[in-house]
């Protein structure tokens, strides 16, 4: 069948033809595109709750970051503090054990009450980070002629 227009005769067969062709890929542009648009979407959706959630994670971890921060600086001012108390100490000891040291050793011998206490002060002087110079002051103690001392004496006449 034909039909003739201003001098052009048109197959209607194949207007048909082509018109089914367009309507075909507009139905399957139709059909991928749609569920596409809807997957899009979705995902749209996902990636702003994704982008808060991180925004929200950003915010924590800067806050637990200020905590680290901060407990570094706590820790840093903790450990000076220990070096410095434990400087004091070991100070501290060193002048009493070699108070001690010296008189029994001028003395030439030994009070037990007097070992007894440098021998205690020693074994918290030396984890500390004591000297060997003491260490070997505490030996020529440890060598000194042991004698009982006065007030023991007194005690024991009593």
């Amino acid at each position: 069948m034909e039909i003739l227009l201003a001098d052009h005769i048109l197959n209607v067969d194949e207007v048909l033809y082509w018109l089914g062709a367009i309507l075909t890929i507009f139905a399957v542009v139709t059909a991928i595109y749609v569920p596409v648009k809807k997957m899009l979407k979705k995902y749209d959706k996902a990636l702003q709750k994704t982008e808060k959630t991180l925004e929200n994670h950003a915010d924590i971890n800067a806050q637990y970051q200020k905590l680290i921060d901060e407990s570094k600086a706590d820790r840093k001012q903790l450990n000076e503090d220990v070096s410095a108390i434990k400087k004091a100490t070991l100070t501290q000891i060193k002048l009493e054990l070699t108070s001690i040291c010296d008189n029994m050793i001028n003395r030439g011998y030994a009070y037990l009450c007097e070992c007894e206490k440098a021998e205690h002060l020693f074994d918290a002087y030396e984890p500390l980070g004591g000297n060997s110079g003491m260490a070997a002051k505490v030996e020529r103690v440890r060598a000194l002629p042991i004698r009982r001392a006065p007030l023991e004496n007194k005690e024991i006449e009593e």
